[in-house]
Parts: C-alpha cells; structure tokens; sequence
C-alpha cells in the first residue's frame, strides 16, 4: 500500500450492469484522481506508488485484478 494513513482497500468507484443468464455486459468505472490523494497540511496530495485493481461483485467477491503504478 503506497501510504500508511490510506485504508488496505477502499472503493475508488463502481457502475451497475444487467445482462440475462449466459450474456456479457461491458461497462466502464472512471476512477478519479482524488481516489489516489490524501490530505495533508499543505492540501490534497497524490500518493504515488504502486496499486492493485480489484474488480468484482462486491469487496468480499473479487473477480479480476491489475497492477497500476502512479
């Protein structure tokens, strides 16, 4: 985890899908950089490093992962 006062995990964004029984649905999450800040005394500040993307049905049903280096 690229900072000790960030959390482990936390959601950074989230879309909604529907697709029948046996269907594919393709949608897009825009993670904004504020997702990627913490505040400090001189202000929000990117917290460069490198991350783990996970994407699943919830946080407890993960279902694909990405490394993203900032």
């Amino acid at each position: 985890m690229p900072d000790e006062s960030r959390p482990a995990r936390w959601p950074a964004g989230f879309a909604v899908a529907e697709a029948d029984p046996g269907e594919t649905a393709e949608v897009s999450v825009e993670i904004p950089r504020h997702a990627a800040e913490v505040w400090g005394t001189d202000g929000w500040r990117l917290v460069s490093g490198d991350y783990v993307l996970r994407t699943g049905h919830s946080l407890d049903d993960i279902r694909l992962t990405t490394d993203l280096t900032l």
